[in-house]
């Protein structure tokens, strides 16, 4: 599958900032950004780019030097006029937290080659790597006469920004993007949301996570008004919906998991959104869609923020489509030897365009394992490892992560299928799988009173069984990693910690004695309580069926799969045997 005429869709090339200061000349005195106890228009905002240009030339700051902008948590109007004075003067933004690890900080600083970096007044400067200096981003104010020319713009394929990703070895990987993506990215956004004069966009994301630049292009690129808050307000769905009410936000960037935990009736009707980052659920948006704008876009960081926009999303059945590429961007699905596969046919999504990166700093074996040429053509693609199809009308379906396929028992488990099912159930509105060495685990997010036993019978009924997870838990809200994507990590290091075997009571029928034995010596645990869970405690499919062996030899009685998920503890079973007695069976 490629792009429906073989070539990139034809894109503004050039810098970003010439969009943004046309805005400037034309609506000097519109509302550039707001905070608390701030107002700047675009001209008061140019000029504070100027005074932080001036700063980091004393500095000794030239083109190409990556700067580092140390942030607290969240954002702030400082990130933004950083970010604008580093482009201005050629050199890269490289954000990140004062509070990340100190060995973090000094490997990804070190790895880009960080000299100085700046920090918001007040703020104290976290440990940094020798020989880094420190410089304090200055208020805004009038314009200062020691400012270089702000009429110079960067080459596009000089770097912009670094950020920075997980690795697998636990070192971050430096993600360098350069300037010629930003503005196909940034106006793509901006019609995608019909972002315009008088539209306030919140700026929801961490400065660290790249979704947050596409929010500012985004919003300064088509004169509208960027909206900061504290981050303490947008770390849980009722104060999410408090903020869009009073702060009278209109458009917003958010995570599909932050869209499920926000209540959708608290929220002012009409709003324009975008669901990004993660894979969006489709009775969430379909509950969303009905009041309120929304499409899906996707991309990974090393292209540019965003490759794909969706249409706007409306009776959402099932599934949500990522969309279609967005002018610059080049798409093909390709199967394991990077062959275009047929229309319909599921393969690995590679990402063409002008918003490709430059891969990764200091790692030239990874980068070229992940950016590659076309063998014919010569152009570069990104290997988004993301396994997609096309849907009969052109638009993209994400299908799962080949990096999240399990090969558990001999078979291989694609989680994002088992999520896919999970919340279909009418009170599921969010679901994560993972894997221990034995168990695959299933957490979900409800919006009613339902078990993890009813959600594991549900998934029986309609998925294969070696498919079928072994335990179910039900959270309050799942966790989220600092970006707001479901921290996977954090849910597999849950998955791990089983319940603890609770001591036999003095009291038990016989039947429940000798169940509770035969629990025991299957998961090898020294006793268990008759009112314990067989999978809570360790149990998987193998293991039941080996139970199920053990239990008809003692009692002669065949047990399948879903009697033991229907009684998953000795007295539940005990109580199934002597109720199907009574009844002769």
């Amino acid at each position: 599958m490629q792009t429906p005429d073989g070539k990139p869709q034809q894109a503004p090339g050039g810098c970003w900032l010439r969009r943004f200061d046309k805005r400037v000349a034309a609506s000097p005195d519109q509302v550039a950004l707001v905070a608390d106890g701030w107002r700047l228009t675009y001209h008061e905002l140019h000029d504070w780019v100027g005074r932080v240009c001036a700063e980091l030339t004393r500095a000794g700051v030239t083109k190409q030097d990556a700067i580092a902008v140390v942030v607290p948590d969240g954002r702030s109007p400082y990130t933004t006029a950083a970010m604008l004075a580093i482009w201005r003067l050629g050199a890269v933004y490289v954000p990140m937290t004062a509070d990340q690890p100190v060995e973090r900080t000094r490997a990804a600083l070190t790895t880009c080659a960080v000299r100085v970096a700046v920090l918001e007044p007040g703020e104290l400067p976290p440990h940094l790597p020798d020989g880094v200096e420190t410089h304090t981003l200055p208020y805004p104010g009038e314009a200062d006469t020691t400012a270089p020319d702000l009429g110079r713009y960067p080459n596009p394929e000089d770097v912009a920004y670094i950020i920075f990703t997980a690795g697998s070895t636990g070192t971050p990987k430096c993600v360098a993007v350069p300037h010629r993506g930003i503005t196909a990215m940034g106006d793509a956004t901006a019609r995608a949301l019909e972002l315009g004069p008088g539209a306030r966009m919140l700026q929801f994301s961490a400065a660290t996570f790249d979704a947050s630049i596409a929010e500012v292009t985004s919003t300064l690129g088509s004169g509208a008004t960027a909206v900061f808050v504290e981050h303490e307000r947008l770390t849980d769905g009722a104060s999410i919906a408090e903020v869009f009410v009073t702060q009278n936000i209109t458009h917003a960037i958010l995570g599909p998991s932050v869209l499920a935990a926000i209540p959708e009736r608290q929220m002012p009707q009409g709003l324009r959104l975008i669901v990004a980052g993660e894979p969006a659920n489709a009775p969430v948006i379909a509950e969303w869609s009905v009041r309120h704008h929304i499409v899906n876009s996707y991309g990974p960081t090393e292209t540019t923020v965003c490759a794909t926009i969706s249409d706007p999303l409306v009776d959402v059945a099932r599934h949500v489509p990522i969309g279609r590429a967005i002018d610059g961007t080049r798409l093909r699905i390709v199967d394991n030897e990077g062959r275009d596969v047929p229309a319909g046919n599921v393969g690995e999504l590679w990402i063409g365009g002008l918003g490709v990166a430059n891969g990764y700093v200091g790692l030239p074996r990874e980068s070229a394992a992940a950016f590659v040429d076309h063998a014919q053509t010569g152009e570069r693609f990104y290997r988004s490892g993301d396994l997609v199809w096309q849907l009969p009308d052109g638009q993209l379906e994400f299908v799962g992560r080949m990096d999240r396929r399990i090969k558990l028992r001999g078979r291989r488990i694609e989680p994002g299928e088992i999520e896919a099912v999970a919340v279909r159930h009418p009170d599921v509105r969010q679901c994560a799988v993972v894997a221990t060495d034995a168990q695959l685990v299933c957490f979900v997010v409800t919006a009613g009173e339902v078990s993890g036993g009813e959600i594991r019978r549900f998934l029986a009924e309609r998925l294969l069984r070696y498919m079928q997870p072994d335990r179910v838990h039900v959270l309050a809200q799942m966790p989220r990693t600092p970006h707001g994507k479901v921290d996977y990590r954090s849910l597999t290091a849950s998955a791990k910690q089983h319940g603890r075997a609770r001591p036999a009571p003095a009291t038990m029928t016989p039947i429940e004695h000798l169940l509770c034995g035969l629990f025991a010596e299957t998961l090898d645990l020294p006793r268990f309580h008759p009112d314990d869970s067989f999978f809570d405690l360790g149990g998987e499919s193998m293991l039941a069926t080996r139970l199920a062996r053990r239990i008809k030899g003692e009692f002669g009685v065949a047990v399948t799969m879903r009697m033991l998920l229907d009684a998953e503890s000795p007295a539940a079973l005990a109580a199934l045997f002597s109720a199907r007695n009574q009844h002769g069976e």
